[in-house]
């Protein structure tokens, strides 16, 4: 078996114990306004061929169009991706004749696994762009697995956000860009042209990270004119089908090619929140970054061009949107603007552990145990939903979860999960009984999700609380995604390929 072959075949093992371990811990909420209105679109897509959205569930006139109609302020990128796992959700429903409460409930879980499978593929790809550049195996699986459960993507995998698609876009779109001039591989710029594009089409302001793309394109070219308009003429075509797509898809809403829907407010107060605030910073949530930042530093002294397309996009996103006065997202867990950046970080300390010693190692060790500490909070608990067992939070104004520490998201989310975690055990045992749910909802009495509080937020523990598997069968559908992962595991570390890759 040869390296390339190998390489891919650890890629793919990755992806699926990924995919496991997002799948075994998965909650199928859909959880903010923004996520409604993405399922909005794209059951309005299949079903009636439109682009309208039959309620307006940001609650805001600016989102009326030209014809009266409501429509979404997301770009169509995520509603088009998340067509096929619309129809496995509708096709499971009608499999199963599951409609509880008329709620749509195994479509919106669906919706939310596209989630799942675009964060997988980011761990993957990070493994093969951190190989890429620094031929180290061991340093490749670090950063990917630090991406995977060390950071927000983990917690944001669960939910029908739009930022683990953005992050698969723009981490793809820089490895094919990096592919191209330092593999010799210069038609894969085609690729990255369209993988732009498509992220533009994602969320609007992602046609911003083209330009350290171009950046890079021109140092890598060495001042050879020819080769640099060639590169350009195969960027191009993507960037600009792309562009007329999202030009087209205002005008049809709001008769401008240029609104979106959405006008943005901007203020600095975001800089702040980002770096230290305890509602939103990117440290706090995902402590392991901080090696990013060193690692970026030395970067830009051993290889300039690399630092430039890795460091240039995670700057130009993190300025716009620690700019924006809703810097924070809305309802969020942590920084979720700032997922798309989170794989270009990871690959800079995969670069960072190769070059790091013994002692340096063992340092990034313990950060990244100490990050995937972090995400459990936000793992097992659904930040959107009134807590059972702090109740009045959900009272709370975004202000109050952006500034204080003892309301933000992350305080509350260990809060909760330290008194449901047993709490949960005793129901699945048997030793204590939870409270009642009640699958047909009335006119003022709450949704199922809400009745579900209490459960931890993982769907064969919502499914147990429904009626619908025993204790044992729940648990046993819960953890046995978790031995294949053993297995997988053990058998990517146990290669003989991996010693000549390391």
């Amino acid at each position: 078996m040869t390296k390339q072959s190998a390489l891919s075949r650890h890629a793919v093992i990755l992806f699926i114990i990924s995919l496991l371990c997002y799948g075994s811990t998965a909650g199928g909420s859909l959880s903010s306004t923004d996520a409604v209105a993405t399922y909005e679109l794209t059951r309005n897509l299949v079903e009636n061929g439109s682009v309208a959205l039959t309620t307006n569930p940001s609650g805001s006139q600016r989102s009326r169009g030209v014809d009266g109609r409501y429509y979404a302020k997301q770009g169509i990128g995520h509603a088009v991706y998340s067509i096929p796992f619309y129809l496995t959700g509708r096709l499971a429903e009608r499999l199963t004749r599951t409609r509880l409460n008329q709620s749509d409930l195994l479509p919106k879980a669906a919706l939310a696994v596209g989630s799942t499978v675009v964060a997988a593929g980011c761990v993957a790809l990070t493994f093969l762009f951190g190989w890429h550049v620094t031929q180290n195996w061991l340093a490749s699986l670090f950063g990917s697995l630090a991406l995977g459960f060390g950071t927000l993507l983990w917690p944001y995998s669960k939910f029908g956000f739009n930022a683990p698609l953005a992050a698969l876009c723009l981490l793809a779109a820089t490895y094919t860009a990096w592919v191209a001039t330092r593999l010799d591989r210069p038609k894969t710029l085609a690729l990255t042209g369209w993988l732009l594009g498509f992220g533009w089409l994602v969320r609007h302001e992602f046609l911003l990270v083209a330009a350290p793309v171009a950046v890079w394109l021109v140092l890598e070219s060495n001042g050879n004119r020819s080769i640099l308009i060639r590169w350009i003429r195969l960027v191009a075509p993507g960037i600009t089908a792309a562009g007329v797509i999202w030009g087209m898809y205002n005008w049809l809403r709001f008769g401008n090619v240029f609104d979106v829907g959405h006008t943005p407010e901007y203020g600095l107060t975001g800089f702040y929140g980002f770096l230290v605030s305890p509602g939103g910073s990117v440290f706090l949530y995902s402590p392991i970054l901080l090696a990013g930042v060193i690692g970026l530093v030395n970067l830009w002294r051993a290889d300039r061009n690399l630092a430039t397309l890795l460091g240039g996009q995670v700057i130009m996103l993190f300025c716009y949107y620690a700019s924006l006065d809703d810097w924070i997202g809305g309802r969020s867990y942590g920084p979720r603007y700032l997922v798309s950046i989170l794989p270009l970080i990871c690959v800079v300390i995969v670069w960072w552990f190769h070059q790091c010693d013994r002692r340096g190692r063992k340092l990034l060790f313990s950060l990244a145990v100490t990050s995937v500490l972090v995400q459990l909070p936000g793992v097992l608990v659904d930040y959107s939903k009134p807590s059972f067992y702090h109740q009045g939070t959900n009272l709370l104004t975004h202000q109050d979860r952006q500034d204080s520490w003892r309301d933000s998201y992350l305080v509350s989310n260990v809060l909760t999960a330290w008194s449901a975690v047993p709490h949960n055990v005793n129901y699945v045992l048997g030793t204590e009984n939870p409270p009642p749910v009640t699958s047909t909802g009335k006119a003022g009495e709450p949704s199922i999700s809400q009745q579900l509080s209490f459960s931890l937020d993982l769907w064969w523990l919502y499914l147990f609380h429904l009626g619908v598997l025993s204790g044992s069968v729940a648990v046993g559908l819960g953890l046995a995604p978790l031995g294949i992962v053993l297995v997988l595991s053990r058998q990517l570390r146990q290669d003989p390929i991996v010693r000549t890759m390391s």
